[in-house]
């Protein structure tokens, strides 16, 4: 089976920042660009001669509160404060987004085959990479412009960046006309999951406000040693590990304590067991739904209601990955 991972919430929301126009324009086009990029997926996976995969699914993943609050209440807190630093123009704007996102979700859910997987208590992130390690013998293509998702990297495991239209593999990057994306040294741009995870357990996330592990001006030189050093635990390691500190809260800090922090934060291997328990539990009863009908008419509908005038040029193109079934293992 193939499975078409989608971080709903990061796409759509993302997407607001690439369009231009008012409020319901650019929330149109947040539209399109989460449809065409789960599109682009579908016909990536399809195996058959005509085009069309019949064993691929689409699995929409949503946002909850996330648990990770609970042992740091500093997670995402700026976004808090971003908030309520927003004009009322911005206010208003987020809140035709947040509508149309909500209309969007109810059609997918009660409209279509897809899978929609949510929790009050966990994030896209959790139930995607649970789904992953659920389903060890299936591939998966993760559609998400979120770094965090780069530790996931593996070969049955791929990632479809929306926004910028790259398509990132174990061991490369493409665009959407299938040529290699370069690095600033005009080298092939290559993720290793592993340095990725670790680098971002050490540097911290400010995205999410999780905070940086090393000392301040830690060169990134030695950062790579350790990680090299990471299996035999020897002097590059511990030179960084063993480092101390005093924070900007003035609290004294110790690099290896804020990397098992972070790695509780980060690594979407390591979630406590009852999360991995409460998400496994989602995913199961989402599989078992009524099999809807009439999925193509009320693509018609919902395309209509929003002005999606480029999809109605070619509805049935979306309406292939909108019938399809999950196939329960």
């Amino acid at each position: 089976m193939k499975y078409i991972l989608v971080d709903a919430a990061n796409l759509f929301m993302r997407s607001k920042h690439v369009t231009q126009g008012d409020a319901h324009t650019k929330a149109g086009m947040a539209l399109h660009i989460v449809l065409a990029s789960v599109l682009k997926c579908w016909r990536m996976f399809s195996t058959a001669s005509n085009g069309v995969s019949r064993d691929a699914h689409v699995v929409i993943a949503l946002e909850g509160k996330s648990w990770r609050k609970e042992i740091f209440q500093e997670y995402k807190i700026h976004r808090r404060v971003q908030d309520n630093l927003k004009t009322q123009a911005e206010k208003d704007e987020d809140e035709v987004f947040y509508e149309v996102m909500q209309d969007f979700i109810q059609f997918i859910r009660e409209r279509t085959n897809c899978t929609v997987v949510q929790s009050a208590g966990l994030e896209a992130d959790d139930l995607i990479a649970r789904w992953v390690q659920l389903h060890p013998q299936d591939n998966h293509i993760i559609v998400s412009s979120d770094t965090d998702f780069y530790q996931m990297l593996a070969p049955n495991v791929s990632i479809y960046n929306g926004i910028k239209g790259h398509t990132i593999s174990l061991n490369s990057v493409v665009d959407d006309k299938g040529k290699t994306v370069l690095d600033k040294t005009k080298k092939p741009l290559q993720f290793d999951p592993e340095w990725e995870l670790f680098k971002k357990c050490i540097k911290g996330d400010p995205g999410d406000g999780i905070w940086k592990a090393h000392v301040p001006r830690t060169r990134e030189t030695k950062i790579r040693e350790a990680f090299d050093d990471r299996h035999a635990r020897g002097y590059a390691w511990n030179n960084l590990m063993l480092e101390e500190w005093e924070d900007h809260t003035g609290e004294r800090a110790n690099v290896l304590t804020r990397y098992r922090r972070n790695i509780e934060l980060i690594d979407l291997s390591a979630q406590p067991d009852e999360i991995k328990q409460l998400a496994e539990a989602i995913i199961d009863a989402a599989k078992n739904v009524e099999v809807k009908s009439q999925v193509g008419a009320w693509f018609m509908k919902f395309c209509n209601k929003h002005d999606l005038q480029r999809i109605l040029q070619n509805p049935n193109a979306y309406a292939e990955f909108l019938n399809a079934v999950c196939k329960n293992d």
